[in-house]
């Protein structure tokens, strides 16, 4: 079935090759239209959940999550996996938020047309403005527009103890895309393969 050989073939066969941080603006298009066709077509989104599970574990592991901790994940798209996966395999209390607000509409129908609706909370909102006092761990996503203003946020309003976990891509000298280090520390990092090269970093508070 060609809906399934296309994210295979960019993801899998295709995206490990590309150097870290390169073809970031294609890449973004990719993870737009796989959200898009998997909202429609189920056996679409079962790819795409599996896909995603190597990497989401990779974070799990990286910053300790488990079943005591509040996580709020940014930037969860229209068809939230990662915060579905974390709820899942962690039994977490999971918060997810996005700033688009008919992402967040078709996120809704998609967790409830899978009878997963009482798994995670869902909420449209920014990240740049939102509260983060209450969670432990937070997880801030590849696809997060106004990441500087994010964690400029997220520096004055989070506990000192919460983990951060940044899914990114870097630049050709191994370093962010965007300058964290005036506000936060990086512990450890992971790198995962199956949605082409990304890097998860665990971030904490200086």
């Amino acid at each position: 079935m060609l809906l399934l050989f296309i994210p295979h073939f960019m993801f899998k066969m295709i995206g490990p090759k590309l150097h870290p941080g390169s073809f970031k603006h294609v890449m973004d298009v990719c993870f737009i239209v796989f959200e898009k066709m998997a909202e429609n077509f189920d056996v679409v989104a079962s790819l795409y959940l599996e896909m995603y599970e190597e990497i989401v574990e990779k974070e799990i592991a990286l910053a300790a999550i488990s079943d005591s901790d509040r996580v709020l994940v940014i930037g969860c798209g229209s068809l939230p996996v990662t915060p579905l996966l974390l709820s899942m395999k962690t039994k977490a209390q999971v918060h997810a938020i996005d700033c688009d607000e008919k992402a967040v509409t078709d996120g809704l129908k998609f967790l409830t047309r899978k009878n997963l609706k009482d798994a995670i909370t869902l909420e449209y909102a920014d990240g740049s403005g939102f509260p983060a006092g209450n969670f432990d761990v937070i997880v801030v996503l590849y696809g997060v527009r106004g990441q500087e203003l994010v964690f400029d946020t997220l520096s004055k309003t989070m506990k000192p103890s919460v983990r951060i976990v940044y899914r990114t891509v870097l630049k050709n000298d191994g370093k962010p895309l965007i300058n964290i280090s005036s506000f936060f520390t990086m512990k450890d990092s992971v790198r995962s393969y199956s949605l082409g090269v990304l890097d998860s970093l665990l971030l904490v508070k200086k």
